[in-house]
């Protein structure tokens, strides 16, 4: 049983029966520039939930302090004018469509713990570059769909596995796939109009259309 608390400058959040808080919706009292603690009122934030800043259109900036466990789906998704936002090593899950069509969302730092990127965490974001941590094993179908100012990425040296247009419509114009990886799903690089160089083994299992509309000349 979850129950429900008062707000607290502009956090409504609920509270199990550990007494640990987790944080629920927010209101118009939000600042701009937000900090998520790890305590309110002596107890500990462990969670931010599904849906929690989905269309907060106030946020700008945010961070989210170390201890806390994990944030939700879609927990900033449509936040049209978020930033920046700095997200803990306590963090270890990019949930599906996180960040979906934060448009100003122009740069990120991934925690270093993180295993897997869902699916469409990032879409139509405004990224410019991305450096996928070593500790991540996937990117999920749509991750990075629509990033068009996506122009770099440092893919971690451990990945398995590229979901289904994860990169798709992007800026990239080149891209290194360590040896690490395993399977590129199809159309993962979709109408990436300005890709031309890709290097890769030849030992990996490429989905169909992978590099459809693109500019490739692979290099193994």
């Amino acid at each position: 049983m979850f129950d429900v608390k008062t707000t607290v400058d502009g956090l409504e959040y609920s509270e199990d029966e550990n007494n640990n808080l987790i944080i629920i919706k927010c209101n118009d009292k939000l600042s701009k520039n937000l900090v998520i603690p790890s305590e309110i009122n002596n107890k500990p934030v462990i969670a931010i939930s599904d849906y929690a800043f989905a269309d907060c259109k106030k946020l700008s900036n945010v961070t989210i302090s170390d201890g806390i466990q994990s944030i939700g789906l879609r927990a900033f998704m449509h936040c049209t004018n978020l930033q920046h936002i700095t997200i803990p090593d306590s963090i270890t899950k990019i949930e599906e469509y996180m960040f979906v069509a934060c448009h100003k969302l122009t740069h990120i730092t991934l925690p270093s713990n993180i295993e897997s990127i869902g699916q469409a965490a990032f879409a139509y974001t405004g990224l410019k570059n991305i450096i996928i941590p070593d500790s991540v094993r996937s990117i999920d179908d749509l991750a990075f769909d629509g990033c068009h100012k996506l122009k770099n990425v440092t893919l971690s040296k451990n990945i398995k596995s590229i979901g289904d247009f994860a990169f798709a419509h992007t800026g990239l114009t080149s891209i290194t796939i360590p040896d690490s990886i395993e399977t590129i799903g199809d159309f993962a690089f979709y109408e990436c109009e300005k890709l031309t160089n890709v290097i890769l083994s030849d030992n990996i299992t490429i989905g169909n259309f992978t590099f459809l509309h693109t500019n490739v000349n692979k290099k193994g």
